[in-house]
């Protein structure tokens, strides 16, 4: 009878350790996806030098994916332009020094109840 019980809680606890880590795997994924796209949005705004299509692309993408993206654009006047849309990103962007970008993307473990959100934030230059 104690075999029995035994070879319950070893099946329970491999089970309950399947779980965990299957969500734990599964967040950590979703991080290094988040964390990838910020990398290429990051490059492809510095080598299209703050093209407006090319940001326009980058919310496109976030929203596409399900996060959420804004820039701070700063002028070489020292004058700043926040977008959080498509629809806010200025036509002329010649005279744009650098850009913080900043990707907001749900951070889930289910089988744990963790539900939060992260920010991922880097510069542009």
């Amino acid at each position: 009878m104690s075999q029995i019980m035994k070879a319950f809680l070893g099946v329970f606890f491999l089970l309950f350790l399947t779980a965990t880590s299957g969500g734990i795997l599964s967040a950590f994924m979703v991080v290094m996806d988040a964390q990838d796209m910020h990398a290429r949005m990051i490059d492809e705004t510095e080598n299209s030098n703050f093209y407006p299509e090319v940001l326009k692309e980058c919310f496109a993408q976030a929203e596409r994916s399900g996060y959420e993206l804004s820039m701070t654009l700063y002028r070489e006047n020292q004058a700043l332009v926040r977008c959080t849309g498509e629809e806010t990103v200025p036509e002329q962007t010649e005279d744009v020094d650098s850009a913080k970008l900043e990707l907001t993307f749900p951070f889930t473990v289910p089988f744990l109840g963790i539900r939060t959100e992260h920010t991922l934030c880097a510069y542009a230059r």
